[in-house]
């Protein structure tokens, strides 16, 4: 026994209108996907302007020394470089990229360029810094003579993307985004 289909009905019509919807699902992700990268990105300069980042504990302080030598007792803020530097980027279609991409240097106290990046991931991370018989001298006239026993500094992490991404109340409005914008596509509203 064989069995035959027989299509009826206007299929071009049919076909041309799922194309339609298609497309408009992809172009509502694209628009998602840039409001989610908008909104990631407030978040972040937000924690770094408050020293909390959302859904995070408070920054950890900084050294005396430090406050002296920077003259603010703000972490992550010396001028506004690494807050004007947090931004987004468009990655294919409905893909963003959040966060201190790797274009801008920053001179550091050395006179070395360091990457925004760089120094964006060992504040996110924490770092220890081998100290050498020079910053030693240097620590020593600022009045803060190391121990003979003391090999790093340890500088602790004071995270300020993570904390963003892993706090709940972000996620929620994140797929509240996304579901919004399937739904404009649904119903034909604007979004």
């Amino acid at each position: 026994m064989t069995l035959s289909l027989e299509k009826f009905g206007d299929w071009k019509r049919l076909e041309k209108t799922l194309d339609g919807i298609q497309r408009k699902i992809e172009a509502a992700m694209r628009k998602a996907t840039r409001k989610n990268a908008l909104l990631l990105e407030r978040h972040i300069k937000k924690g770094i302007q408050t020293s909390k980042p959302a859904g995070g504990k408070s920054l950890a302080p900084l050294h005396p020394l430090t406050i002296q030598l920077k003259g603010s007792s703000k972490p992550l803020v010396d001028n506004a470089d690494m807050l004007n530097a947090i931004t987004h980027k468009m990655v294919g279609k409905t893909d963003a990229v959040v966060g201190l991409l790797r274009n801008v240097p920053k001179k550091g106290a050395t006179g070395a360029a360091i990457g925004l990046v760089n120094l964006g991931w060992i504040h996110e991370h924490g770092w220890a810094i081998r100290v050498t018989p020079k910053m030693r001298e240097y620590l020593a006239s600022q009045g803060m003579p190391l121990k003979a026993t003391t090999t790093h500094i340890k500088i602790p992490a004071r995270p300020f993307v993570r904390p963003v991404f892993e706090d709940k109340k972000v996620q929620r409005e994140f797929v509240r985004i996304y579901k919004d914008a399937i739904e404009s596509v649904l119903t034909g509203e604007a979004f």
